[in-house]
């Protein structure tokens, strides 16, 4: 069994937010199809609490995925780009990209896994899950089919690269394993 995460922000760093919330609709559907040219750029700002100053992260937590710096994307997901497309967005004026994840797995273990589904029958949280799909391990990335894929999952690949390259921004919070 090896372990799958989800990624969270670290504390002391700084959230990224869409600027424009009629943009939401955008952001609904990654995660289900290739964006290609029809993506339009987002704009996104940090976030900041004024009561205690927070430092700009490299990688950051966006729902529906991650974002990061464009200057590191190539870095980090240049293996994956069959599974995993670039789309550009600007946060406070810089660019950086949104991994739109296209890895989706039927594999997860309905019995063993606690997870929410919402009145149409959609899984909208997963707090524990159990998946199996050997698939999934040359993957960085995936979501759960049958979900509102408002989550992506992360493999130790993933969280490897994360911490060879340094990145700061998110942790990444245990929630299950997969064989």
């Amino acid at each position: 069994m090896k372990a799958i995460f989800r990624p969270e922000p670290q504390s002391g760093y700084g959230s990224i937010l869409l600027s424009n919330s009629d943009d939401w609709s955008r952001m609904a559907a990654l995660n289900f199809e290739r964006q290609g040219e029809t993506w339009k750029s987002l704009n996104f700002e940090f976030y900041n609490d004024q009561k205690r100053k927070k430092i700009e992260p490299d990688i950051a937590v966006v729902i529906p995925g991650v974002a990061v710096r464009k200057e590191l994307a190539e870095k980090l997901f240049f293996d994956v780009l069959d599974d995993i497309e670039i789309l550009p967005i600007a946060v406070s004026g810089q660019a950086w990209v949104l991994a739109n994840c296209l890895v989706s797995t039927r594999g997860m273990d309905l019995k063993k896994s606690l997870y929410h589904r919402d009145p149409s029958e959609t899984i909208f949280l997963i707090q524990k899950m159990f998946v199996n799909d050997p698939e999934l391990s040359s993957k960085l990335a995936f979501t759960i089919d049958g979900s509102n894929r408002s989550t992506v999952f992360v493999l130790e690949r993933f969280v490897q690269r994360v911490h060879e390259l340094g990145l700061q921004g998110i942790n990444f919070k245990p929630v299950g394993e997969f064989c």
